[in-house]
């Protein structure tokens, strides 16, 4: 038996949702400690949908744009949403809302980001 850290789970968790939510527009935003991490859960859930496309299955999403802080993704039903890595900078992410917020490395996000939510 393999096992996985937080982060690769957390990708594994990003790429499934991404293929099988059926939420329009803003789906996920992915905040971490900092911009860099954000971007590498991003980057490793892209690697996951592109294995997965990659299979070549009959029901298959597709990635309509893709670049470092987000991508665009189009499921099998036709639903189309965004995933966006964000910092953990509160002034950087105001106005977001997404349908869902995924944390990486939460223990380590300031409490000055959480006031944006109240």
């Amino acid at each position: 038996m393999s096992y996985r850290g937080k982060t690769t789970t957390l990708a594994l968790f990003l790429a499934a949702l991404t293929v099988l939510a059926p939420i329009q527009g803003s789906l996920v935003n992915v905040y971490s400690v900092n911009y860099d991490r954000a971007t590498e859960l991003l980057k490793a859930a892209k690697a996951y949908l592109n294995w997965y496309i990659d299979l070549g299955p009959s029901e298959c999403p597709s990635i309509i744009t893709s670049n470092e802080r987000s991508m665009r993704v189009k499921t099998w039903e036709g639903v189309e949403h965004e995933i966006a890595a964000r910092g953990r900078n509160p002034d950087s992410c105001r106005g977001d809302n997404p349908a869902a917020a995924l944390f990486d490395e939460i223990a380590f996000v300031q409490p000055a980001f959480w006031y944006q939510f109240a």
